[in-house]
Order: structure tokens, then C-alpha cells, then sequence
């Protein structure tokens, strides 16, 4: 007998490989979130990182600020901050008040000698050298060319001479010691060696022949020759930040009726990329006035809107919110003020009011501009009668209480 194979006529269905449109919809649809939400950081991250650097360098300053008022308490002298009267004896009594701004006393800023009625002084010479030395970050420069050293250095020359054409210099007219040169920007000039190991700084005082750096003064004066084992390749030309600045301003009372010796409290304002214009410091280019004023609210009830603290019942009594739990200890009633018009244009969450009848600044907490108000991180300290004169600043990094000083007439 013959045996045939069985065929079976039924089709097989074998699974296929691969994802339908819908999956591949949806893995799009993350990846799209999670792309996004990644983007997202990047700008984010570059902001803290810059508020950190600003925020170090900051703290930087405030320190270098303190160590020179300890080590040279002439800044709050009488030269420069007026002696205390009798009348500012009375802790009820406003203090002495001044603001040491020695770069806002610069004639070349043209800024008011006051600001908001407070007196400014340089606390010193009036003079660029002394802002420089005693209210900016030190060591602090920018390149602004790089170049090759041609032809090697001579001694009693005080110059190199660079390889790149005159027309990549002419944008550099360095400082001078005397003449009208003295107030332009300071430059210094790094030479390193073949090797980059070595390196020898020198303060660029004129732009010979437009491709010669020479650290000697046009009217003489003295200069050094570089160390003899020294041989200059490569150059770098740098310019002096005044990115980092500072201000202080004190409050001054007499120690006791003698009036011989006082007791200052200073704050340090440090600033970033200040501009030395009146209207970004809040006031008016001409008097020094205040621009801007503001209304304690504390009558009417805080930032919160109601007496004491809203929707506690501060004081007993059986009613939320009445009349007699304003001003009550841990409120935001004697924090907060009403924002005038024009509102400041600089006027931000996390920002300073400065309030000058008594010189002391204040932190913005709370901002709401709705309902046109403002939570400070701390009481108003005997504020004069409504609208109170308030100054905001632009380009402020951070106050420091730096303490209490003490000196003698």
C-alpha cells in the first residue's frame, strides 16, 4: 500500500516582528517631555551658576571691605563721616548718617554728592588709584589680545614689540601717571617665556610706534628692566574689570555726652557691573533726591492684609483680625509697605530698599504688585511719617552688616 503525506489546506499565521504607529506616537510623546524638560535646565543652571560665582566674589569683597576698615579706621573719621551731636546722643533721634562710594564721588561719573540727602565721600583722595585699590575686587582683568613677542626684549628699552599688525592696538589707550591719561582704563601686559612656565607682569603706561607695549611713563619716571634670564615669546594684554564694586553707608552716634569718641554701624553694598548713572541708583541727577516713595502700611494691616498675623487670633481677645493685634510681635505689619507712584524701576523680589532718614537697608521678601505691596525681611526702624523716601538700586549683589566700629575725635 501506498502512503501519501497529509495536506492540510488551513494557513498558519506566524507572529511578525516590529511596533505599530500608535507605540511609536507615544514613545515620541515622551521623548519629546523628556527633551524638553531637559532644555529646560540648561538656562536654569547657567543662572545659579552665574548668582554663585557673583554671590562668592561678593562675599570676596565684603572681606577685603572689613579687613581695610579694621586695619584703617580713618574711612569713617571725622574727614569723612560728620562727628555725632548731641542730639544724635538720643537713640530716639536719628544717627549721624554717610555713605563712603569711592567710585560715586568720581568727577568723571558726574553723580550727585548725596544720595537721597546722605552725604557721599570717598573716604580718601578723590582719585581713580584710590578708588580702585579701595573698593574693587582685586585681581580682577579681562584679555583683550594675545600675541607674539618679535625680536626679543633689550635692556633700558621698557617695551616689546608685538608681532601683529599697529591697526590690532589702536583700541588701547593705556593709563597714565600724570596728564589726561589718568583717568583712562589700566592695562598690564603678562609675558611668559618659551616654556609658559614663567611669567613677568608689567603695568602698560604708553602705545609706542602702535605695536609697541611700553610699561615706562611718557613724562619718565622709573621703570625696570625684565630679570636678565627672562626672554619674552608670547604676550598677553589685559584690561582691569570694574565689575565688582562697593559702598558703605554708617550710621554714627557719640559714645557719651563728651562727644569724644563715637560708635558707627556699616553696611557693604557690592554691586555688579554698577553703572554710575543717577536714575539706575534712584535719584534724581541733579539734587540727589529720591525718585521713589513708599507708605508703611502697618495701620491698615501688613503684606498679609489684616492686623497681626491674618487669620490668627493674636491677642486673646475671641476676634480674628481686629484692630488691636496691629503692630503684634512676629506680624508682618511693621515689614510691609505700600509701593507709590511711579513704582521703582528696579523694585524685584530678593532686591534692597535703602531707607535714608535712618541709612539702613532692607531685603524685598515678598513682592505684590497687585495689590501694590512690599514684605521686608525685617521692622522698619523709626521711619519717618508717610510716604516715606526710599532709594532702589541697580546692579546689587548683596548688603553685608559688616558690625559696629569705634574711634575717638
Amino acid at each position: 500500500m501506498n502512503r501519501y503525506p497529509s495536506h492540510s489546506c488551513s494557513t498558519v499565521v506566524r507572529p511578525r516582528s516590529g511596533v505599530t504607529i500608535s507605540e511609536v506616537l507615544i514613545s515620541m510623546v515622551i521623548m519629546a517631555v523628556g527633551v524638553v524638560s531637559l532644555a529646560t535646565l540648561f538656562p536654569i543652571s547657567i543662572l545659579r551658576a552665574m548668582q554663585a560665582s557673583q554671590l562668592t566674589n561678593s562675599a570676596i569683597v565684603c572681606k577685603n571691605a572689613r579687613a581695610r576698615l579694621v586695619y584703617d579706621g580713618s574711612i569713617m573719621s571725622n574727614a569723612n563721616i560728620p562727628f555725632p551731636n548731641v542730639a544724635s546722643l538720643d537713640p530716639t533721634n536719628p544717627p549721624v548718617r554717610g555713605i563712603i562710594d569711592p567710585f560715586g564721588t568720581l568727577s568723571l561719573y558726574g553723580l550727585p554728592n548725596n544720595i537721597a540727602g546722605v552725604q557721599r565721600r570717598s573716604g580718601g583722595p578723590v582719585t581713580l588709584e584710590h578708588a580702585e585699590s579701595a573698593a574693587l575686587l582685586p585681581d580682577s582683568w579681562s584679555l583683550v589680545r594675545q600675541d607674539t613677542v618679535a625680536g626679543g626684549y633689550s635692556n633700558g628699552s621698557f617695551l616689546v614689540t608685538l608681532a601683529s599688525p599697529a591697526s590690532n592696538f589702536a583700541d588701547i589707550a593705556p593709563r597714565t601717571l600724570t596728564g589726561a591719561g589718568t583717568s583712562l582704563p589700566l592695562y598690564r601686559m603678562v609675558l611668559l617665556d618659551p616654556t609658559g612656565r614663567y611669567a613677568v607682569r608689567r603695568t602698560i603706561r604708553e602705545v609706542v610706534s602702535g605695536n609697541q607695549m611700553s610699561w615706562q611713563d611718557p613724562s619718565g619716571g622709573p621703570a625696570y628692566d625684565l630679570p636678565s634670564s627672562f626672554i619674552p615669546a608670547k604676550a598677553r594684554i589685559e584690561v582691569r574689570d570694574n565689575r565688582y564694586t562697593w559702598l558703605l553707608t554708617v550710621r554714627k552716634r557719640p559714645m557719651d555726652s563728651s562727644l569724644t569718641s563715637w560708635k558707627a554701624d556699616a553696611d557693604l553694598v557690592v554691586f555688579f557691573n554698577r553703572t554710575f548713572v543717577a536714575a539706575d541708583e534712584g535719584i534724581d541727577s541733579a539734587s540727589g533726591n529720591a525718585l521713589y516713595q513708599m507708605s508703611a502700611i502697618g495701620a491698615s494691616g501688613g503684606f498679609d492684609g489684616a492686623p497681626g498675623i491674618a487669620g490668627v487670633d493674636d491677642d486673646l481677645d475671641g476676634t480674628l483680625d481686629n484692630a488691636s493685634e496691629r503692630g503684634w510681635p512676629g506680624s508682618d505689619d511693621l515689614r510691609s509697605l505700600s509701593i507709590g507712584t511711579p513704582a521703582p524701576l528696579y523694585l524685584k523680589k530678593g532686591g534692597f530698599i535703602f531707607e535714608p532718614s535712618q541709612a539702613r537697608w532692607y531685603r524685598v521678601i515678598d513682592l505684590d504688585l497687585t495689590n501694590g505691596r512690599v514684605l521686608l525681611d525685617k521692622d522698619l526702624v523709626d521711619p519717618p511719617a508717610n510716604p516715606l523716601d526710599v532709594v532702589v538700586m541697580k546692579s546689587i549683589v548683596n548688603v553685608y552688616e559688616l558690625g559696629t566700629f569705634t574711634g575717638s575725635q
